[in-house]
């Protein structure tokens, strides 16, 4: 193993310095994954109560003109 850039010695085995880039590669994209996720389900949410938002004002002004109806 030369200065623990070789993927595996003479046995096979990855050196110390290749398993922790890997480790350090896997966090960020976990990381990347978790926060773009969240994103997204933020977005969602947001669109949803604005959906939410707008079926209310419907029912509301439906109401509305039914009761000035009577």
């Amino acid at each position: 193993m030369r200065d623990g850039l070789l993927t595996a010695d003479g046995d096979g085995v990855k050196s110390d310095v290749i398993i922790k880039c890997e480790a350090k590669v896997k966090n960020r994209l976990i990381l990347f994954l978790f926060a773009t996720l969240t994103l997204t389900a933020c977005e969602t949410v947001k669109g949803a109560g604005r959906d939410i938002g707008s079926a209310g004002d419907a029912i509301s002004s439906t109401a509305n003109k039914v009761q000035s109806q009577l």
